[in-house]
C-alpha cells in the first residue's frame, strides 16, 4: 500500500526538491532582469549618441580617463566608479564637456549604484582654489564649517566649502547670489576641481537635462569677476546665448536621419 502525501517522509523529500526545482526558475529571473537592463541601458546610450551627432559633437560611450585626477562632488567616492556617455562640443561659443558617472556603495550583502550627470568647462591654465556650491536640503545634518554671507536667505538655502573663504566670496557676489536664489535647476553640487567648473544632477535623466547644466554653467561663467579669472591664470571667456550652435528644429531633422538609417540597417538580411 502506497504512503500518503501527509506520511512526514514525503514532506520531508518535497522540501529538499523544491529548491533545486526553484533555482533555475531565480537563475533565469536574474538573467532576464540583466539582459534587459543591458538592453534598456544601450537604446538610451544610442539617444544620447544621436544628441550628440545632431549638434557636431563629439560622443564616446566610455571616458575612464575622467574616474583619475578629479577630486569633490561625487568623485573619489564608492567603489566601482565608471564614467561613460561622455560628450564635448561648444555651448555658448565655449567649449564644455559632459558624461555619466556612477559608483557603488556596498553594505554587507546589498549594494546601490548612484548615478549622475556630470557636465564642466575646463580653464587651460587656471589652478582654482577648491570650492563647492551644495543645495543645503541635502544636508540637513551636516551644517558645520561652510562658509556665510551677509544674505540669510542664501545661506538657508545653499552650503558653501572652500579653503579660501576670499576666493568664495568673490565667486559669490550679490549678483551671483541672486542668480542662484531665482535659479530653478536645483542642481546637486557646483564646484571647482583644479581648472575645471563642474556642475551636477542626481539620477541619469535625458540629454535635455545636459543642456540646462550647460545653460546654467554658461550663465555662472559670465558671472565671474575679471580679476579673479586673472588671479588664478584663466582666461576670461565671452559667451553668448547661441546654445550648441545648431537650431532645436535642424538638430531633429538630423537625429530623424540617423534613426531612419538605424532601423534601415536593421531590417537589413544578415
Amino acid at each position: 500500500m502506497g504512503r500518503s502525501i501527509s506520511d512526514p517522509y514525503d514532506w520531508k523529500v518535497a522540501a529538499d526538491v523544491i529548491p533545486f526545482l526553484l533555482l533555475p526558475i531565480g537563475v533565469a529571473f536574474f538573467i532576464g532582469v540583466a539582459v534587459s537592463t543591458a538592453r534598456k541601458d544601450r537604446q538610451r546610450s544610442d539617444v544620447w549618441a544621436m544628441w550628440a551627432a545632431a549638434r557636431g559633437w563629439g560622443y564616446a560611450t566610455t571616458w575612464p580617463q575622467m574616474i583619475r585626477g578629479h577630486s569633490g562632488g561625487p568623485f573619489n567616492k564608492g567603489g566601482g566608479r565608471r564614467a561613460d556617455r561622455a560628450f564635448w562640443g561648444t555651448f555658448d561659443k565655449v567649449p564644455m564637456f559632459g558624461f555619466r558617472y556612477r559608483y557603488t556603495v556596498s553594505t554587507g550583502k546589498s549594494s546601490q549604484t548612484f548615478p549622475f550627470l556630470m557636465v564642466g568647462i575646463r580653464f587651460p591654465g587656471a589652478v582654482f582654489p577648491p570650492m563647492s556650491l551644495t543645495y543645503e536640503r541635502d544636508f540637513l545634518f551636516c551644517r558645520d564649517k561652510d562658509l556665510q554671507f551677509e544674505n540669510q536667505q542664501f545661506n538657508q538655502t545653499w552650503r558653501v566649502k572652500s579653503h579660501s573663504a576670499r576666493f568664495a566670496h568673490d565667486v559669490l557676489h550679490p549678483r551671483t547670489m541672486d542668480f542662484l536664489m531665482r535659479q530653478p535647476l536645483k542642481f546637486k553640487e557646483l564646484w571647482f576641481s583644479g581648472d575645471v567648473l563642474f556642475v551636477c544632477v542626481a539620477g541619469d535623466p535625458d540629454p535635455d537635462a545636459a543642456d540646462a547644466l550647460m545653460r546654467l554653467l554658461s550663465d555662472f561663467m559670465d558671472l565671474l569677476p575679471s580679476h579673479l579669472l586673472r588671479e588664478v591664470g584663466a582666461t576670461d571667456r565671452k559667451v553668448d546665448d547661441s546654445g550648441p550652435g545648431v537650431p532645436i528644429a535642424e538638430q531633429r531633422r538630423r537625429i530623424a536621419i540617423v534613426g531612419e538609417r538605424s532601423q534601415s540597417r536593421a531590417r537589413r538580411p544578415r
